[in-house]
């Protein structure tokens, strides 16, 4: 890697484009571009460390931004992250901002006190909001999330408000909350002037 590179990537995690995303040792025909001619997607010939922080061990495909920033990869091993581990072969989805945005888990992981889906070809997203917490989530199985009898499904994720705490989800059993009662299977969402 060229010292311009390593500048560029440090750059980078600062929020900046790099300079010269063709130094990635990509595939030749598995390149594609974006209309402006900007790299889009390749594959990694190696494993590759994207500079983070945390740092992102990749392999297989990378996908960027127009601009060169990060837009999604997949991990070549487990990464701690947030107060948990990534699992290795995970793929990582980055919002243009820059913050990791949605992960498919390569594994069931657990998060934040919740059992997320995952597996080795899954491509069931786990997302997260600007500060790394979590956002959406597919359950691993049924389970009691704050409180809340959560259903696991591959078609309603559980959602979490920006405090963190349990917005919306689909329940698994019957559910009695505040005078109100709900059925298996039933939407619940988090009443307005819950405090």
């Amino acid at each position: 890697m060229s010292c311009a590179w390593t500048l560029a990537l440090g750059a980078w995690a600062c929020g900046t484009p790099h300079a010269n995303p063709t130094d990635l040792p990509l595939r030749p025909g598995s390149i594609e571009l974006h209309p402006s001619g900007a790299l889009k997607k390749g594959y990694l010939t190696e494993p590759y460390r994207w500079p983070g922080p945390p740092e992102w061990p990749l392999q297989r495909w990378v996908h960027l931004y127009p601009d060169g920033t990060l837009r999604g990869g997949q991990l070549r091993e487990a990464v701690p992250w947030q107060g948990f581990t990534l699992p290795q072969h995970s793929f990582l989805w980055f919002h243009a901002a820059g913050h990791l945005e949605s992960v498919w888990l390569a594994e069931v992981t657990e998060v934040e006190s919740v059992l997320c889906r995952g597996g080795r070809h899954s491509k069931v997203s786990t997302g997260f909001d600007e500060q790394g917490r979590l956002r959406s989530a597919f359950l691993a199985h049924d389970q009691v999330v704050q409180g809340i009898p959560c259903e696991a499904s591959l078609l309603v994720p559980v959602r979490f408000g920006a405090d963190g705490r349990i917005e919306s989800a689909k329940l698994s059993r019957r559910f009695e909350q505040n005078g109100r009662s709900w059925d298996r299977g039933d939407r619940w969402e988090r009443p307005a002037q819950t405090p």
